[in-house]
């Protein structure tokens, strides 16, 4: 299954991935925190869904974060510069599951809810970040 969000915000590759780190990884959402190690690129995380390893990689056009323990695989990006709006940041989440139980599915929108109010916060400065935005 895929989820879909559009954040109406324009902003650039090297911002997402300057700013969306592991270590702000608690402003992106307030569904997921560090519960454990952490580095560049994973850290071990507690929410909604239990405890897991979060990987973080860099895509073209933005990020990849994943759920590495996760039964269902889920695993979302956050890019811009891409159809369906390229001048847009988008979240795209997928489960590797063509159904799911509802309660599991309204998990999911409500964390993407979640998780574009706060992208919105930080992206149009409104929340200060210990990575600061480039302007330009």
């Amino acid at each position: 299954m895929e989820f879909f969000r559009i954040i109406k915000i324009k902003t650039q590759v090297k911002d997402i991935q300057d700013t969306l780190t592991i270590e702000n990884l608690e402003l992106m959402s307030n569904e997921i925190f560090v519960i454990g190690d952490q580095n560049k690129t994973e850290a071990n995380i507690g929410g909604i869904w239990g405890e897991f390893t979060l990987t973080r990689n860099l895509i073209r056009g933005g990020l990849r974060f994943a759920l590495v323990e996760c039964p269902n695989a889920l695993t979302w990006t956050i890019t811009t510069g891409f159809n369906p709006d390229p001048d847009a940041l988008i979240i795209h989440l997928t489960i590797n599951r063509q159904q799911q139980k509802k309660v599991f599915i309204e998990e999911i929108e409500e964390f993407l809810d979640d998780q574009s109010n706060c992208l919105q916060q930080i992206f149009s400065g409104n929340i200060m970040l210990k990575t600061k935005i480039s302007k330009g």
